[in-house]
């Protein structure tokens, strides 16, 4: 008879025999409320804050543990993180206490409140431990009764991970261990495996896919090289393993690191383009560039997880690399246009981004808002073997552009003579030669005239930073209307427009920070919780690290001000165009 082989895991904590959660949460509380009315207990507040925090979340667990249905994942997640997040306070409370004796700083010099606070350091170690051992035993008592009778230490940790299998789970990982090779290197990864799946909505989902990815590697990539970049990559960003499962070679990327360059710079990427477009099947060319894309975008992806560059910088390389896609594949319109049509004398496409594209920031989730312009005679028709009229030749280009776009990103087309000011302030040439986009400006001698301003579309929930009250288009419009009234040149980049425009006097100074703020949250939502809604507790710690913040309270305070701000910018803008068109 075959045997599966067995995990080596760590054994499970022993929450013992001893008195139950309710009990347990009690005398917890109790011993925390002591350290509250010692000296000294108002240097560790935001410790306090995350105690209350876990008991609240620890109680309603309790309390479900009474009901038919046994406590939800959502409600067992939710525990959890704030049993993490309680021992992250621990850990700074500790180091901040711990700092002045590190410094050399003699105790003499300390104030009373400081010395007392210090003191309180021996009695922190007990209570974190009673905290630990709350963990343990509801996380038993709810395994025993969603999952009696599990036995193996790895089903049970998969239990308490919120998977609705654990022993199906547990047969995946088992099968993952078939090469010996791969033994060892699961062992040592399994811990963090598991925390990985625990704050997952959907540890199940997450398990699945990441057995897809495994699964779907190049064959040279040994497991042992690439799952502990897996683990720790889906466990910040999930959103990324679609990439993984569509390009499993990117996994090559993720092991030696060239996924963490930077974006090459423009014209390395008009040569990328441009060669996979120009290869034999021309029809394959866009899909091969969807593909380029793809893998930039993952390469992007992974260094705002990593940190490595700023999320104001990665929505910026977005740009960029929309930019390049429109440009090869704009070439190639027109050159198939010139086969079988010629050229039109005396004429030249011309392509402005408008909106965010405009504004030179995105999301890899953004539509590419453009609008097509042709300089010279309307009049004329084109030189080639079967001419068309000319406002027929460029309508088939923009076709044929918008077409091709469309595997890489959704694509908005908009007659550039029904744009009001404000999207012409913000409009950016991306396509054409200069003396064409000469030509082109022209069109902003309208900007001066009056305006009314457009309603905009709801926010689909609070965090919904583009709309939002508050937001990025209420900063955008506060910056397009202090330009169109003259006060400002016209700039369609939004970041070194802000920047001018504070120098002027004509913003808050503080509107360039506030700017900053929505965009860095922008473009980790986007990664992280790009359906404008409130993100769930387990995602919040990683959005609030990618936004340059310790913790989900700092940030929330971070966006409410700027959007304070924002809201004073506009108000301030609309009165002075108001003024101004009397």
């Amino acid at each position: 008879m075959r045997h599966e082989p067995a995990l080596r895991v760590p054994a499970l904590p022993d929450a013992g025999s001893g008195p139950g959660s309710a009990r347990l949460l009690a005398d917890l509380e109790r011993h925390c409320l002591d350290l509250r009315t010692r000296p000294g207990a108002a240097r560790i507040d935001p410790l306090f804050a995350r105690f209350d925090d876990f008991a609240i979340r620890a109680a309603a667990l309790v309390d479900d543990l009474s009901c038919p249905a046994g406590p939800q994942p959502p409600l067992r997640r939710a525990f959890r993180q704030a049993h993490a997040d309680l021992g992250k306070a621990f850990d700074e409370i500790e180091r901040l206490l711990a700092l002045p004796a590190r410094l050399g700083i003699a105790a003499a010099r300390f104030s009373d409140e400081m010395l007392a606070a210090t003191a309180l350091m021996a009695l922190l170690a007990p209570l974190r431990t009673d905290a630990d051992r709350l963990l343990a035993t509801l996380s038993r008592e709810v395994r025993a009764l969603l999952h009696p009778g599990i036995a193996d230490p790895i089903e049970a940790q998969l239990a308490d991970a919120g998977c609705v299998d654990p022993p199906g789970a547990a047969r995946r990982l088992r099968g993952w261990r078939a090469d010996p090779a791969d033994r060892d290197a699961l062992d040592a990864l399994l811990p963090g495996l598991v925390a990985m799946l625990g704050p997952s909505r959907d540890p199940d989902g997450m398990l699945a896919t990441l057995e897809t990815i495994v699964a779907r590697r190049p064959a040279d990539i040994a497991l042992s090289a690439s799952l502990r970049s897996l683990v720790e990559l889906l466990g910040d960003a999930p959103g990324l393993s679609s990439s993984l499962i569509a390009q499993p070679a990117l996994i090559r990327r993720l092991i030696d690191g060239s996924a963490s360059a930077p974006l090459p710079p423009p014209a390395d990427l008009d040569a990328e383009f441009g060669h996979l477009i120009g290869l034999d099947d021309r029809q394959a060319g866009p899909p091969r560039i969807a593909r380029a894309i793809e893998a930039h975008r993952f390469d992007l992806g992974l260094r705002l997880i990593e940190r490595t560059a700023d999320p104001l910088d990665i929505a910026a390389a977005h740009a960029r690399l929309a930019e390049a896609a429109l440009r090869a594949i704009a070439d190639d319109a027109l050159a198939r246009m010139r086969e079988d049509h010629g050229v039109v004398p005396g004429s030249d496409l011309v392509i402005l981004a408008l909106g965010r594209f405009g504004g030179g920031a995105l999301t890899s989730r953004d539509a590419l808002d453009l609008a097509y312009l042709f300089t010279g005679d309307r009049q004329a028709s084109s030189d080639g073997r079967a001419p068309i009229a000319a406002e027929a030749y460029y309508d088939r280009v923009a076709e044929r552009i918008s077409a091709a776009m469309g595997p890489l990103c959704s694509v908005e087309h908009f007659e550039a003579r029904s744009l009001d000011p404000v999207a012409l302030a913000r409009a950016r040439f991306v396509y054409g030669p200069d003396t064409a986009r000469r030509a082109a400006a022209a069109m902003r001698r309208g900007l001066g005239e009056p305006l009314d301003i457009a309603r905009r579309r709801p926010a689909a929930g609070p965090y919904d930073v583009e709309r939002v009250r508050g937001g990025l288009a209420e900063l955008d419009l506060a910056v397009r209307l202090n330009q169109i009234a003259g006060l400002a040149d016209i700039d369609p980049n939004l970041r070194t427009a802000i920047g001018a425009q504070v120098r002027a006097g004509l913003l808050d100074p503080a509107a360039a920070g506030a700017h900053a703020t929505l965009v860095r949250l922008l473009v980790a939502l986007d990664l992280l919780a790009p359906d404008g809604g409130e993100p769930a507790p387990e995602q919040r710690p990683t959005i609030a690290r990618l936004c340059g913040h310790d913790h989900w309270d700092g940030l929330e305070a971070d966006y409410g001000a700027a959007r304070v701000i924002v809201q004073e910018s506009r108000q301030a803008a609309v009165a002075r165009t108001m003024a101004t068109n009397g």
